[in-house]
């Protein structure tokens, strides 16, 4: 008795309507050269992938020579790991300058600065009857206005 085999037709890939498809391929045609020179017009490439194309998802497993690094345990993979390795910043100086002010220093400071400073100042003074109502009386304004020029 003889066994007939079926031929398998291939999987049929889902694609475009026909119209689709020439419509695709002459708005999409675009024009390059291959290596050997050879003038070539592309038009509409399908970039779906299907079963029946790509690999499978279980491939066979690895065959690792037998060394040190086969088994878990006496595995010293964490000895070669560079982020173990790193250790919070060390001090470098245990003094840290600290800087003194005295009573005269801090008077004059807002006064004048020890160093030149570039461009003109605006001295203006608060005049509180041209102000709105809400900072005519503002407790903060009036404390600032010590700062004005005199």
């Amino acid at each position: 008795m003889t066994v007939i085999k079926k031929i398998v037709p291939p999987i049929q890939h889902t694609d475009s309507a026909p119209f689709v498809k020439f419509l695709l391929s002459l708005l999409m045609r675009f024009k390059r050269y291959k290596q050997n020179g050879e003038f070539v017009r592309d038009g509409y490439v399908n970039c779906l992938r299907y079963a029946d194309e790509i690999s499978s998802r279980s491939p066979p497993p690895p065959t690792l020579p037998y060394g040190i690094n086969r088994k878990i345990s006496h595995n010293y993979y964490y000895d070669r790991d560079a982020r173990r390795s790193v250790q919070p910043p060390r001090l470098i100086g245990e003094d840290v300058l600290q800087l003194t002010s005295s009573k005269k220093d801090r008077k004059n400071a807002f006064i004048s600065l020890p160093y030149p400073v570039p461009g003109v100042g605006y001295a203006w003074k608060r005049d509180a009857s041209e102000e709105l109502k809400q900072t005519k009386y503002d407790p903060s304004l009036k404390e600032l206005e010590r700062y004005d020029a005199k």
